[in-house]
């Protein structure tokens, strides 16, 4: 596994096995929590960054500095014991957690989904720039 840096509200950490990717993504300020994974904490981009929120995560993925592309959000799932109203949002936290952003539920995940997108990317050696290389737990939706 590629060893990963976790920012997020509560400080950093670096995980290289999966029992230190979810000691880390169990950590929450109040119940949300925000990370932005990277696998080089001096570099801006690649980034995996994670909303988390109770239950519930949006995974948005940027490869690049936004001059080719916006990136890429995952699509949630109906999955057995999480079912959220299609039409309707989650509140999520950025930079702090108190700043507020609102996240329409078809791009809504539960923790355990965006648990397997992070180990996917950890087993890459390069992170994927193309759609067609994004991990397949999830669907994706090009920005």
């Amino acid at each position: 596994m590629t060893p990963m840096v976790f920012k997020h509200f509560a400080g950093e950490d670096i995980c290289s096995t999966v029992d230190e990717v979810k000691t880390v993504f169990n950590k929450d300020i109040n119940g949300v929590n925000e990370f932005i994974i990277s696998n080089d904490s001096d570099s801006q981009y690649p980034y995996l960054n994670i909303l988390v929120s109770r239950r519930s995560a949006y995974i948005f993925y940027a490869p690049f500095d936004g001059s080719v592309g916006a990136g890429f959000q995952a699509y949630g799932e109906d999955e057995d014991g999480f079912e959220l109203d299609p039409d309707g949002i989650t509140i999520f936290y950025v930079n702090t957690p108190t700043e507020e952003v609102e996240i329409g539920n078809e791009y809504v995940c539960s923790l355990e989904k965006a648990l397997q997108v992070i180990l996917a990317f950890m087993s890459y050696n390069k992170w994927p720039v193309r759609y067609e290389d994004l991990p397949n737990c999830v669907e994706w939706e090009e920005l």
